[in-house]
């Protein structure tokens, strides 16, 4: 609706409430005539249209947005790319509520509204020092975290208790180097890396040097325990004259079924001295080879 006063005067008043074009006509008192316009631009109240409140870790930009007005005024300016514009980026070093102050281009009307900018610290975490393990045997990776830690994630998971737990237990069978991923309330992610390095030597097998085939399920068969073991390549027993009365290939540690029982070709061997050889391989893929000497009682 547009209100105008003195529509057949030279000058007039107008109040419209929409953007109103104008249109004059005059005429002479000779019957001469002759048009124009004017268009009133009018000027509505508004309300400031905001990006919603955001979260970054320090040091990572996000742009700020308002609309709805058509000039712009941020504060504080501290951390923005500009403070005169409708999206600035902002990139502060700690917390802010950015306050954007809108108006028309005349200046009628104007709107605030307001927009809180968390910044979080990157969280840190340190495995420490890299550990030397035997084969076989297991460590607690307890690494060392800051306070705002609220998630952990390992990789890999294989030989892992657990890939989310904080503290898992470690048992690889082979040099492997664990990934620790943490991350705080703000999403911000730290990284550190720790390499367990797997070794395998004589500890981790174990013989006896007097076994007694006497039937009383104690220590009744000669053969080799251990941990970290991948297989038994072989098992040779030889005689005091050096030859072979007994042979297995290829048989897991641990298993009695597998060992030599104290006979010879089906018939008990006397009580002796016997030598024996074995050929290990370990799960990191080592072969180590021993030769030694054990007495059957009987």
């Amino acid at each position: 609706m547009s209100v105008i006063r003195g529509a057949n005067c030279a000058t007039t008043l107008a109040a419209p409430v929409n953007n109103t074009t104008y249109y004059l006509l005059g005429q002479t008192q000779y019957g001469c005539s002759g048009t124009d316009s004017v268009r009133i631009k009018v000027k509505q109240p508004f309300r400031i249209r905001p990006s919603p409140p955001d979260t970054v870790c320090v040091g990572v930009s996000r742009q700020l947005s308002a609309s709805g007005a058509e000039l712009y005024e941020w504060s504080p300016s501290y951390g923005l790319s500009s403070d005169k514009i409708r999206n600035p980026m902002a990139s502060p070093a700690t917390s802010q509520v950015y306050r954007v102050i809108g108006w028309d281009s005349s200046h009628c009307f104007s709107d605030t509204s307001y927009i809180p900018f968390v910044v979080y610290s990157y969280p840190t975490v340190d495995l420490g020092q890299d550990i030397h393990v035997s084969a076989g045997d297991s460590v607690v990776l307890t690494p060392s975290l800051s306070s705002d830690v609220v998630a952990i994630k390992w990789q890999p998971a294989t030989g892992l208790s657990c890939s989310t737990c904080f503290t898992p237990l470690a048992k690889p069978m082979q040099n492997t180097t664990y990934k620790a991923e943490v991350i705080n309330q703000g999403g911000c992610v730290a990284r550190d890396n720790i390499t367990l390095f797997v070794f395998c030597n004589n500890a981790n097998i174990f013989l006896p040097n007097t076994f007694s085939p006497n039937g009383s399920g104690q220590n009744d068969v000669f053969y080799p325990r251990g941990r970290g073991l991948y297989t038994i390549k072989n098992l040779r027993i030889f005689n005091r004259w050096g030859e072979m009365i007994f042979e297995r290939l290829g048989f897991q540690a641990n298993d009695a079924s597998m060992g030599w029982d104290g006979k010879h070709k089906g018939k008990p061997a006397p009580s002796d001295v016997y030598v024996y050889t074995i050929e290990v391989i370990c799960t990191t893929g080592q072969t180590m080879v021993y030769a030694g000497n054990v007495m059957l009682l009987r």
